[in-house]
């Protein structure tokens, strides 16, 4: 299944920066505090824009620490 606005599920932390325009360290520091929602894959550790997408359009209007537990 595949995200119908973003056009994929999941994105590498750099290609998530570079979409929010921030250094790739600050996105990877969300991913590791559970601001951001991931997921492992191989190996590496992939940003989860579906459920993000899925959280804001359930009317999420701010990330913290901790939302996202990483395993």
């Amino acid at each position: 299944m595949k995200n119908a606005e973003l056009g994929f599920d999941f994105c590498g932390v750099g290609t998530f920066a570079t979409m929010l325009k921030l250094p790739a360290d600050k996105v990877r520091n969300w991913v590791e505090i559970g601001m951001v929602p991931s997921v492992m894959v191989g190996g590496v550790r992939l940003v989860d824009l579906r459920r993000l997408h899925a959280d804001l359009n359930r009317g999420k209007k701010g990330f913290t620490e901790g939302d996202y537990p990483v395993a």
